[in-house]
């Protein structure tokens, strides 16, 4: 790392900094003023020690009595297991005892579901826990169950109960969800810069086009979407002979081929102000498909006719002023 003058320390400063291996930075990286120089063709990883994706998440479902108590081989299944409701244990594996009162089968039921609490052998006979969810704390009258693995897996556990006493949410776990985003992020293609645009035609050329001194367009590209504003002023012009559409070119990159015909998929420029045609002026712009020029269109407001491509004709001879602005795709 190479600086051009800066204050070195514990928190250094560099007026301008050029990277020509490898930066990494333990947390962030403050820019106030200045740059940093990344060669053509690299990126910037941004990565944190923390993850800033967004975690997976538990399926859950609940698991609810009603004041009457359950009866004898009632049950309820959660996962691959069925838990039976016994007024006495045999004992046999998954047996839950029916407690005093509905309040405390349901307990005794949760305790099977965890293989923890209350007196093992007694109030239910499990040889383990339960292998796709846990039961958590009581809220009332209702038991929530919470898949062990996080994500969409969870929304496949199975919840279903034999009773007239109990009910479930639904009958599996649901609101599983796989983790989103990511830990690492690269910027390798970033650009800004500026463009010439020009007034030309799909046919024969103008015989001349005189710009003013303020027409120009600046360009932001990030990936394959190009997002760019222009002026597009000229002081005269002589169509002459031109024929064929009126259109503004030169746009920063190609843009890209659409299979849904010239316009659509590829891009919308909006035109904020528009004067000094010869007739209809241009209300609508479109980036045409693999191309850098824009169609220009006016719109019949008195008959609401479909939209009229601009023609040579109209293009003024004195001054004419195109303000626009939009995103296109690039090739």
């Amino acid at each position: 790392m190479k600086s051009n003058g800066g204050v070195f320390g514990r928190n250094p400063t560099f007026q301008n900094v050029t990277v020509d291996g490898t930066l990494t930075a333990n947390s962030g990286i403050s820019l106030s003023s200045g740059n940093i120089t990344v060669p053509s063709g690299s990126g910037i990883s941004f990565a944190s020690t923390s993850d800033p994706s967004i975690p997976a998440t538990s399926a859950t479902g609940t698991i609810t009595r009603t004041a009457t108590n359950v009866s004898n081989n009632d049950t309820v299944t959660l996962g691959s297991q069925v838990y039976t409701f016994k007024t006495t244990l045999t004992p046999a594996d998954y047996e839950v005892l029916i407690g005093a009162d509905s309040t405390a089968s349901l307990l005794n039921l949760a305790r099977a579901i965890n293989n923890s609490g209350g007196t093992p052998g007694t109030d239910y006979q499990v040889p383990a826990a339960n292998a796709s969810a846990s039961a958590g704390t009581i809220v009332g009258s209702t038991i929530p169950v919470t898949a062990l693995t996080a994500g969409t897996a969870g929304n496949s556990i199975a919840l279903a109960e034999t009773s007239a006493q109990l009910s479930v949410s639904a009958a599996t776990l649901l609101g599983g969800r796989a983790a989103q985003g990511t830990t690492s992020e690269l910027l390798a293609d970033y650009e800004e810069g500026t463009f010439n645009p020009t007034f030309v035609t799909s046919g024969t050329a103008f015989t001349s086009v005189t710009y003013g001194a303020n027409n120009g367009g600046r360009y932001i590209k990030i990936g394959n979407v190009v997002h760019v504003q222009m002026y597009v002023s000229s002081v005269a012009a002589i169509v002459g002979s031109a024929t064929g559409a009126l259109r503004v070119g030169g746009l920063p990159y190609t843009s890209v081929a659409s299979s849904q015909g010239t316009q659509n998929g590829v891009g919308v420029i909006a035109v904020g102000y528009g004067a000094g045609f010869a007739t209809n002026g241009a209300q609508n712009a479109w980036v045409r498909s693999n191309s850098t020029v824009i169609d220009l269109y006016c719109t019949n407001a008195i008959t609401v006719a479909p939209a009229t491509q601009l023609v040579a004709a109209n293009m003024g001879t004195g001054s004419v002023e195109l303000v626009m602005a939009g995103t296109y795709i690039a090739a």
